[in-house]
């Protein structure tokens, strides 16, 4: 009875202590994303470089675990109007730069 209670008991408990590890490496790494927009057309932001770098030097790298959505508006009525965008796409950050 010993013999067959172990040979039950051994398979169940390495089930249960190797499922929660094969759970972890099935996961999906989440995909932040990130909405910026800068009112002028003839530039882009000096910090948009320096926001980018920063990012990266925390991990996070475009089309792997982050998304960047960066758009150069004319005016601040289209400014306005991607921050609404962006609220109702659920961003995860939104970045407004100035000049």
């Amino acid at each position: 009875m010993r013999l067959w209670t172990a040979a039950l008991f051994l398979p169940l408990t390495l089930g249960f202590l190797v499922a929660p590890l094969a759970a972890g490496a099935q996961q999906s790494t989440k995909v932040w994303r990130l909405g910026l927009f800068h009112v002028g057309l003839d530039h882009v932001p000096p910090s948009l470089d320096g926001l980018r770098e920063g990012l990266k030097a925390l991990g996070y790298e475009e089309g792997k675990n982050i998304h960047l959505d960066w758009r150069n508006l004319p005016d601040a009525k289209a400014a306005r109007a991607t921050a609404l965008e962006f609220v109702r796409d659920r961003m995860d950050l939104i970045v407004a730069f100035e000049n």
